[in-house]
């Protein structure tokens, strides 16, 4: 059987979408920071002096087949080991709420269940690119630095 020339015009679009580099559309359930403003791990850029970031994880508990749905909304964890100056290691383990919307995540920085300023808004925002999150932070409006996640893939 034949195909005639215009439904290669129909196909030919969606089969460039398969090489579209956003990359997949699904949100993974784990990613790993792997660097901060370009620099690898560990880094202190975005800390106070003498403090250095280790690790940091996020966990949403569950993949979204939803990146380009209207809205999806959830709790995302995030979980941090930091050295601080006198050589100690703090590890952090927070809940936040997130918001996917347009292709673009949005993570609120005020931990659930805290009292927050609300004139102060504080989160982390970006899209998924190539399968890499990249998030900047974002503090009453002003840029801070851009974070690069990668996701954890099962054993």
């Amino acid at each position: 059987m034949r195909r005639a020339p215009w439904t290669t015009l129909f196909l030919l679009p969606a089969l460039l979408a398969c090489g579209d580099s956003t990359g997949p559309s699904v949100l993974a359930v784990n990613y790993v920071l792997t660097s901060v403003d370009g620099q690898p791990l560990p880094t202190g850029i975005g800390l106070p002096e003498g403090f250095v970031l280790q690790e940091r994880m996020l966990w949403f508990g569950q993949s979204l087949d939803g990146w380009d749905a209207a809205e999806e909304m959830g709790q995302v964890t995030i979980r941090s080991r930091i050295r601080t100056p006198g050589g100690s290691e703090d590890v952090s383990v927070t809940d936040y709420s997130f918001v996917l919307r347009g292709g673009i995540l949005s993570i609120n920085l005020c931990p659930i269940g805290a009292v927050c300023i609300a004139i102060v808004p504080q989160e982390l925002s970006g899209p998924l690119v190539d399968g890499v999150l990249v998030l900047t932070e974002l503090v009453a409006g002003r840029v801070g630095p851009t974070y690069r996640y990668h996701p954890v893939l099962p054993e």
